[in-house]
């Protein structure tokens, strides 16, 4: 799990690292051996590498470097279609509100020696986040287990043979899984809801709700069961707000 660190002062890329370091060994020791830091004096030697297919979890981006600022590094991320979370690196809140064009997920003052409360507040948002996106369901398909990120399910619903069908981002899939099986390991799990009659929801993937029914990202609706609509939407308008809760 790679993290960029993106800043042209290598003493600040070295005390990001120690201070990340130090912040997964105490409150996170199991993910730290999973980490991979990836340091970078400017933003177009990161950029190439983002082009050229190398992922992130995480991306820490001075907003001031030579030719192109964080900023500008951000909206081409953007553009990708790359939704990483991306922490500005900053001495001033002078670019803060255009950050939130690129959805920032934070911003750390720097000198970072003297903001170790904000950048411990700032990953203790993130960080969650992260480890939400690592989750995974086992499911059997074709009497072999596979493994399915938990953030690529769109819904789960039963066809007229009770078969279960998983809606992913890019395909669906049928498991020989009962439903009794999926729907405990995915209630467990805040993002999901069960909405219907063997019909579960990842609340991420909503986009609206209009009268009862749910309304998908991707165009796709699933319907909300009259008698579950008020536990169901309290549930979602209780985990937008959760989401929403700033730092």
């Amino acid at each position: 799990m790679n993290i960029a660190i993106i800043d042209d002062d290598a003493l600040v890329r070295q005390e990001l690292e120690h201070a990340l370091i130090n912040y997964l060994a105490d409150q996170y020791p199991s993910l730290l051996p999973a980490m991979s830091f990836c340091p970078f004096a400017i933003a177009e030697d990161f950029l190439r590498k983002f082009r050229a297919g190398k992922r992130f979890a995480i991306i820490f981006m001075d907003i001031y470097m030579g030719k192109m600022t964080g900023i500008d590094a951000a909206k081409q991320i953007r553009y990708a279609g790359d939704n990483t979370p991306i922490i500005f690196l900053t001495t001033s809140t002078e670019y803060q509100l255009e950050g939130y064009t690129v959805f920032a997920a934070g911003y750390i003052m720097k000198p970072l020696c003297e903001n170790q409360q904000l950048f411990q507040k700032v990953l203790d948002h993130c960080i969650p986040n992260l480890l939400a996106q690592m989750q995974q369901l086992t499911i059997i398909v074709e009497h072999m287990p596979i493994q399915v990120p938990l953030h690529t399910i769109l819904y789960l619903d039963c066809n007229s043979t009770r078969t279960v069908l998983l809606h992913l981002t890019d395909h669906i899939v049928h498991t020989s899984c009962t439903y009794q099986e999926c729907r405990a390991r995915l209630l467990i799990d805040q993002r999901f809801a069960e909405c219907y009659h063997r019909i579960i929801i990842n609340m991420d993937s909503i986009s609206h709700v209009e009268n009862e029914t749910f309304f998908l990202k991707d165009g796709e609706h699933v319907p909300i069961s009259r008698r579950k609509k008020n536990e169901v939407t309290k549930k979602y308008m209780r985990y937008l707000l959760t989401k929403s809760v700033s730092f």
